[in-house]
Parts: structure tokens; sequence; C-alpha cells
């Protein structure tokens, strides 16, 4: 039976490799319409090689990716993509050696309404004032904390139904986490999105999601609301530092 719409990815049994070492051991997870869900772990866990997975970058040798109900296990990213997924990858990769501008304009390349980008660009911009001052500023002179923005803001810029966010804090000066975070939080809470998050910092991901699943060596070992996996005395200890 396919999962039911309502439920935006519907993850079975994943298994993931490089050459012999298994990365992803037998995954599964849900993200439904309009959650924002956490994975946490630590380095080596294999939290962007499961993202990178969903997204297509990454072939898996078992289980299933539904997307809306459809099985997208064997599409290719472009195709993933298309229909609606997105992907902001770990470190805010941009292009360089163009401006902000031109980087936000490529993320809505299959746009060709000028008016839906202008608008598009109007929220971005409304999300990241920042992003409006350096519009005209080469992308590579950004600091790290404004090239996760243009990161995020590129990936808006496509619409997307399904937002994968990979280790947006790593990197980055306490200050300019905590901006991410809020930024994160809105783009759940006011604009709806349905957001997957890879996240190190357990805690910070944990104050922001409905639900967590904590990932170890491949495998899930823990999942529940933010309220559970916060109040879980291991977890606090292991992941939480207190």
């Amino acid at each position: 039976m396919k999962p039911s719409t309502d439920i935006q990815i519907d993850i079975n049994n994943l298994k993931v490799s490089y050459g012999e070492i298994r990365a992803i051991r037998g995954v599964s997870l849900q993200v439904k319409d309009g959650e924002l869900v956490s994975v946490v772990g630590a380095n080596g866990a294999g939290k962007s090689t499961l993202l990178r997975t969903i997204m297509g970058l990454k072939s898996s040798e078992g289980g299933n990716i539904y997307f809306r109900g459809k099985d997208v296990s064997h599409l290719p990213a472009y195709e993933r993509a298309r229909s609606g997924i997105s992907l902001i990858p770990e470190g805010g990769r941009v292009f360089p050696r163009i401006s902000v501008y031109d980087n936000l304009i490529l993320g809505a390349y299959k746009e060709k309404n000028n008016r839906e980008v202008q608008e598009r660009l109007d929220f971005v911009f409304s999300v990241f004032p920042r992003l409006k001052e350096r519009r005209t500023q080469m992308a590579g002179t950004l600091s790290g904390g404004e090239r996760q923005m243009l990161a995020i803001g590129r990936a808006l810029m496509g619409k997307p139904e399904f937002l994968m966010i990979d280790e947006i804090s790593l990197g980055l000066m306490p200050i300019l986490v905590d901006t991410v975070f809020e930024v994160i939080d809105r783009l759940h809470k006011k604009e709806g999105f349905t957001i997957l998050l890879s996240e190190q910092n357990a805690e910070m991901a944990t104050q922001v999601s409905d639900r967590v699943y904590i990932l170890e060596l491949g495998k899930i070992v823990k999942e529940g609301t933010s309220a559970e996996i916060a109040d879980d005395p291991h977890i606090k200890k292991a992941y939480l530092g207190n």
C-alpha cells in the first residue's frame, strides 16, 4: 500500500553504502505535511548521506523513498527537484563568482513568469534583508552566515514543497547560529514549509522541531516528539550536554 499523500516523505528500510562501508542501515522515517522534523547525530552518523539519498544524489541499495505517495527511489535528482524536493547542502554552497542577485535568480530557473519570480525575490528579501543589501555583491565575498542565508534563499526561489537543510550551523559563530535557526523556525511556523533538518547541534534542532530522530552509525536509535527527546535522560547526556 502506498503512503497517504498527507505524508510528504516516507522512507522505508533504506540502505546505503560507500563500497563495503554501510552508511545507512535500514532507516525508516516519515515527514508529514507541514512538519519540521530533525535528524540528529554525531559527525559520521550518516545524516548527510541520508539527505543526499532522498535528493537522488546518492544511490540506495535497498528500501523505498516515497514523496507524496509516489515511489521516487529510482528517479534522478533533477526529476525529484522538479517534483518539489529541494536540498540545501552543508557549508552554504553558492556560486562565488556571480552576484547575490544572480545566485537567487538561478534558484528560480524553472519559473518563466517574471512577476512570479519577482514575488519570490521579494519574499526572500523579506526573510533575509541582508541579502537585499548585498544583492550586487559577489557571493564569494560574503561571510559564512551570509552564504548560508543565500543558500537558503536560493532554495526558496524554487518554491519547494519539501525542503531539506543539511548541517546549517556548521562553522558558524554562535550569534549566527541563533539567526539561522530563527529563520528556520519562521519558515516552518509562519510560512508553512515542510522541512527535514539534519543537524549536529541537537539542542537547537530539538527546540525548533516537531519531531526528532536520533541517528547513530546509520541506524535510528530513538525517535519522538521534541519534548520526549528533550526529556530523555540518555539523550540529554549524549546529545544535549546536560
